[in-house]
């Protein structure tokens, strides 16, 4: 799967005139937002070492968790997303359900 998306990052890039760098919206909490996107920025690094790599990465909330290994899932892959990203904003992913509370009518079981 990582070589098919590198394939196509390659044929973007290489049709590209001023490639500045790249932009990595993921999730740390599991699936395959924290392994594969950590194994991304990786490749990135290592493939365009010289281009600017921004990432905006998902961190669990403790009162949205879905799975008892997304703390252990968020720990390993930040360090990998850290050491491979030259920007990293790390937003708790329960922040933003609080931020628009009209929106979502059991967000006073957050405030808590």
């Amino acid at each position: 799967m990582l070589d098919d998306t590198m394939d196509r990052v390659r044929r973007l890039t290489d049709n590209c005139s001023g490639l500045q760098g790249f932009f990595v919206f993921h999730s740390l909490g599991g699936g395959t937002g924290s392994g594969f996107g950590a194994l991304l920025l990786e490749r990135l690094s290592t493939d365009y070492g010289k281009k600017s790599r921004l990432e905006l990465a998902l961190y669990p909330g403790p009162e949205m968790a879905t799975s008892t290994v997304e703390p252990y899932n968020s720990v390993l892959t930040t360090h990998t997303a850290l050491e491979h990203s030259d920007c990293s904003l790390m937003v708790r992913l329960g922040i933003q359900i609080n931020a628009f509370p009209s929106c979502n009518p059991n967000s006073e079981k957050l405030d808590g």
